[in-house]
């Protein structure tokens, strides 16, 4: 009795990272970071990118993300390569998500050429995207 039930691990490990982003939540920024790197390894979601960068923007995470950030750039293109068809609009809509979250980290770092080498990655993923929705 008790606790909540989720169809997988990775749903599980989701909303975990979710409930320690939390602003009712005092979990520290590693304990944060440590659960969206966990979920994003078991199924990687748009969702926990998206909360990365908006908690950095709160300033509740700070520039020890981008190493990871700059990782999953990596590892979901490798991803992305492998995908079958329903998982190809998933991942790269998280690579769009992740790219335009290191635009802005870089920008706020005044780091330009970095920035820009996302934002020529965050168009690559878009282009790609378009591509594929107006082959379906």
């Amino acid at each position: 009795m008790g606790g909540l039930s989720y169809p997988d691990s990775a749903a599980g490990a989701l909303s975990y990272a979710m409930l320690l982003s939390s602003r009712s939540v005092k979990a520290s920024p590693q304990q944060i970071l440590d659960s969206i790197i966990k979920a994003n390894q078991l199924r990687p979601t748009a969702i926990a990118y998206e909360t990365l960068g908006r908690l950095y923007g709160l300033d509740k995470l700070n520039s020890s993300m981008v190493p990871y950030l700059e990782h999953e750039v990596t590892r979901l293109e490798k991803l992305y390569a492998e995908a079958g068809v329903e998982e190809t609009m998933r991942i790269l809509k998280c690579r769009r998500v992740i790219t335009i979250t290191l635009v802005n980290i870089f920008k706020d770092f005044g780091n330009a050429a970095e920035a820009e080498k996302y934002a020529a990655e965050f168009y690559k993923v878009k282009n790609e995207r378009n591509t594929i929705a107006a082959k379906w």
